[in-house]
């Protein structure tokens, strides 16, 4: 492999890896006792369809909500 093509595939890591942690950080809390977690909404909606239809509609909120099925948190 010559050093451009590494220097290139180096690169696309790099961005990916960048998008990956661009997108807003989400605040997930389970359990009780309560126990949070901050994860990047990008990680959350490409590995879980849950997540993906919680933060795709509007039943975000900014408000911390103590049940159990309550919406979920998006900082």
């Amino acid at each position: 492999m010559s050093a451009a093509s590494e220097e290139d595939e180096i690169q696309e890591e790099d961005s990916e890896v960048d998008s990956a942690y661009a997108s807003p950080v989400v605040k997930v809390i389970v359990g009780s006792p309560a126990q949070v977690f901050l994860i990047h909404k990008n990680r959350l909606t490409e590995a879980s369809e849950f997540f993906r239809a919680c933060l795709s509609t509007d039943r975000t909120t900014k408000e911390p909500n103590h049940s159990s099925r309550g919406p979920v948190s998006s900082l």
